[in-house]
């Protein structure tokens, strides 16, 4: 199966440039869009329509920055993280990509800079290659500025070229094919018209696997509902076990019950004035309530 997707910048500018909703009706929900060009400039509808994909619900988001090479990467890098935002603002399926096509000489340790920098920032970096940042470039730079090893690694990679197939390019997740004017793919998209197309080779679902993955929700461990007592431990040791503060158990069983039921009330009194020690155990047949 081949999925097509657009990547838009300011460049496609307007009060319905690009139609995310008309997008999604075409593809499933998968789209990319420019963060900033250096680190200086935020690409005036970055902040529009990474809010138009979350509200959307879009499976894959790229965000991707311009690397440009008058700039110090890891600078730019910070940049890019700032204007994005925190771990906690990211959306599931949303990748980070380094777009690459400017330099002269080698420019793999500019890119491992840039990515470095990324993943740590988002906490990717003791993950495997194949779900951190990706780097994006066009085939003839990438091969002449020494990106070739990236490409050639298990990390995720976006390669431009413009031309009928992409049989003979660098390895990649995506295929750039189409600048909108020349190449394979060229789509009309809803809202921003013949503009930048990729290709993917499989389906939206596995694409948006290499994304983002929302953290599940911490598991409650605590007790809830109704808990009788075996007459063999104490009130502090119960409490432990059910996970809650002693104090906590006591309200949320007062307050279920409208009072301390059975004998815990006469337990308790025994306790707080000092006839029977705190370690004692709570007698058998107790309830106590948890919510």
């Amino acid at each position: 199966m081949t999925l097509l997707l657009p990547d838009v910048s300011e460049f496609q500018t307007g009060p319905t440039a690009p139609n995310w909703v008309g997008i999604k009706k075409q593809n499933g929900g998968a789209g990319i869009c420019r963060v900033g060009y250096g680190s200086h400039h935020l690409d005036h509808m970055f902040v529009t329509n990474y809010t138009s994909l979350k509200t959307n619900h879009f499976s894959f988001i790229g965000l991707y920055h311009y690397l440009i090479a008058s700039q110090d990467a890891a600078t730019q890098a910070a940049q890019f993280c700032a204007w994005v935002g925190p771990p906690s603002a990211i959306a599931p399926g949303t990748v980070f990509m380094c777009d690459l096509e400017e330099g002269g000489g080698n420019q793999a340790g500019r890119a491992n800079s840039w990515l470095d920098h990324v993943d740590k920032f988002y906490n990717l970096d003791s993950k495997p290659l194949n779900v951190r940042s990706w780097l994006y470039s066009g085939q003839s730079f990438a091969v002449a500025a020494g990106l070739s090893p990236i490409f050639n690694s298990a990390r995720r990679t976006w390669v431009a070229s413009y031309k009928a197939t992409e049989a003979g390019l660098l390895p990649h997740t995506l295929w750039q094919s189409t600048n909108g004017k020349v190449g394979a793919n060229i789509t009309n998209w809803a809202g921003c018209g013949k503009c930048d197309t990729s290709q993917y080779n499989g389906t939206l679902a596995q694409l948006a696997a290499t994304g983002w993955d929302t953290p599940a929700p911490p598991v409650d461990h605590r007790f809830h509902g109704e808990y009788v007592t075996a007459g063999m431990f104490s009130l502090a040791a119960i409490a432990d076990k059910l996970g809650y503060p002693t104090n906590t158990v006591l309200r949320m069983t007062a307050v279920h019950y409208g009072m301390f039921p059975g004998q815990l009330g006469p337990w308790l009194n025994d306790v707080l004035t000092g006839a029977k020690p705190y370690t004692t155990p709570v007698p058998a047949g107790t309830k106590l309530w948890c919510d």
